[in-house]
């Protein structure tokens, strides 16, 4: 009886380490639109889904465009959310 347990738990574990291997690398591509770029702070606003993004820390980005792709985790309001440019 303790046996049968014992295996039962250990592929309950094994099944559970799989499962939240997939979600980290669970990251979907999308084209947004850029709203503005602010070259002294290093900041670029973009449309996404409705919503305007911040992405800080943006070391070079050509003035012209008026589209970028991202990378995106989760949905807006879940706080695991993550986003990042290409």
């Amino acid at each position: 009886m303790e046996e049968e347990i014992i295996k039962q738990n250990n592929e309950l574990s094994r099944n559970l380490k799989t499962r939240t291997k997939k979600k980290k690398d669970d990251f979907k591509e999308k084209e947004c639109s850029v709203i503005n770029y602010n070259n002294s702070l290093k900041t670029l606003d973009i449309n996404f889904d409705g919503y305007g993004i911040r992405i800080r820390d943006v070391k070079h980005f050509s003035c012209p465009a008026t589209t970028v792709n991202v990378k995106y985790k989760s949905e807006i309001g879940q706080p695991d959310f993550s986003i990042k440019l290409l």
